[in-house]
């Protein structure tokens, strides 16, 4: 039986083009379902077997209730897996149900795509970082609140405006959550490729 993922996309500023190409080629064997809203998972009679959230809503769409975004976290609290990229982390507000499954929300970025250095965090170990090699590629380097009591960063991101956590990951009841903030041109999301495979056999406890 087919391993289903949801798949949410496509904003202004992210489009659907920039990550087509790599959900066919990662995901091809899977049943792939894809949404422009946060509501579709959030309703969703069934969970998927895996969640990835690569954008932020329109403007013009409401926020997710509390009730909505809660749905979501039961969803992973029961073994959903999840994994969130880029702009996916921008509309997470502190305190939200969705702020404390992602432990984390997106604070700025500079103006520009400066070449960002990705690589495994000096000193910490984690099974997503496993034969990843470091990746540079122009991009949006995000900044981010990462609550790292209650996650386990693993990848940091570097570029002419400092460097930042760029990547971490926890359990969340029966299921996994990891979060990335590099992502946002086509160049990086191909550089990406070898972490996406890991972050995503990491959340399906395939390793």
């Amino acid at each position: 039986m087919k391993k289903s993922v949801l798949v949410i996309w496509h904003d202004r500023w992210h489009p659907d083009t920039t990550y087509e190409a790599m959900i066919n080629e990662l995901f091809g064997a899977w049943d792939i379902k894809t949404d422009k809203s946060m509501l579709t998972l959030a309703k969703a009679e069934k969970a998927p077997d895996f969640a990835i959230i690569l954008s932020a809503a329109m403007p013009q769409e409401e926020s997710l209730s509390a009730e909505e975004e809660n749905a979501i976290c039961r969803m992973a609290e029961n073994g959903m897996g999840m994994l969130y990229i880029h702009a996916g982390l921008t509309r997470i507000q502190e305190g939200n149900p969705i702020f404390g499954l992602t432990h984390a929300r997106f604070i700025m970025h500079p103006q520009g795509q400066p070449p960002v250095y990705n690589c495994a965090m000096p000193g910490v170990a984690h099974p997503v970082m496993d034969g990843v090699k470091p990746f540079e590629a122009p991009d949006e380097h995000y900044f981010c609140y990462v609550d790292v009591e209650k996650t386990q960063p693993f990848m940091v991101s570097r570029s002419e405006h400092g460097t930042e956590i760029g990547g971490w990951a926890h359990e969340y009841g029966k299921g996994r959550v990891c979060c990335m903030g590099p992502g946002h041109t086509i160049e990086a999301v191909d550089k990406m490729k070898p972490l996406i495979v890991s972050a995503t056999a990491w959340c399906m406890k395939e390793k």
